[in-house]
């Protein structure tokens, strides 16, 4: 059984940071910070409802003829509610540096262009429909390359500044995260 629900707007928060971080420095605009907290109510809503299918179901004699094992859906909701999660910190983590809130550490303005084609890449690998097909194999590769390539500009920043900790690393962390969290869904 496939159950599929239209969260997909919601997933776009990553994308809307992508676009955030490169249309100016420092960005202008916060909307995808907004967007993010409400990614997390989504996750919250589908599980809720999903268990209260599940314990409804049970209850009645009737659906027990057509039950389905809901195990699978529960993985991928899992899966998503871990996936938010991870946005959610991105989110967090670059508007601390954005508007230097207390406990913020500087973003180097040279991390805007990877950092955008990062969280672009791995948006679209969140949005495909087909976890196995050979476009989300590809989306994935490309997502893996444009982290990698994240990841070295934050290397390169780091030896240059002299500073190892950094936002940028932070959100390399989750992004690969995010990508070995998708590849366990196939």
């Amino acid at each position: 059984m496939t159950t599929r629900w239209d969260i997909s707007p919601r997933w776009r928060s990553e994308h809307e940071i992508g676009d955030a971080v490169s249309d100016s420095w420092p960005p202008e605009r916060d909307g995808w910070a907004r967007d993010t907290a409400a990614l997390a109510d989504t996750s919250r809503e589908v599980r809720q409802a999903l268990d209260e299918a599940d314990a409804s179901r049970k209850g009645n004699p009737r659906a027990m003829r057509g039950r389905h094992d809901t195990s699978e859906v529960h993985d991928r909701l899992e899966s998503l509610e871990r996936i938010a999660v991870r946005i959610r910190d991105i989110s967090e983590t670059l508007a601390d540096a954005i508007w230097e809130r207390p406990g913020g550490l500087g973003l180097d303005p040279k991390l805007a262009g990877p950092l955008s084609e990062a969280c672009r890449r791995v948006a679209d690998c969140i949005e495909q429909e087909e976890d196995d097909s050979a476009d989300a194999h590809r989306s994935r590769e490309s997502a893996a390359r444009a982290v990698r390539v994240l990841l070295d500009a934050v290397d390169q920043v780091s030896v240059s500044s002299g500073q190892t900790v950094g936002p940028g690393a932070l959100i390399c962390m989750h992004l690969r995260r995010i990508l070995l969290l998708l590849r366990a869904r196939e």
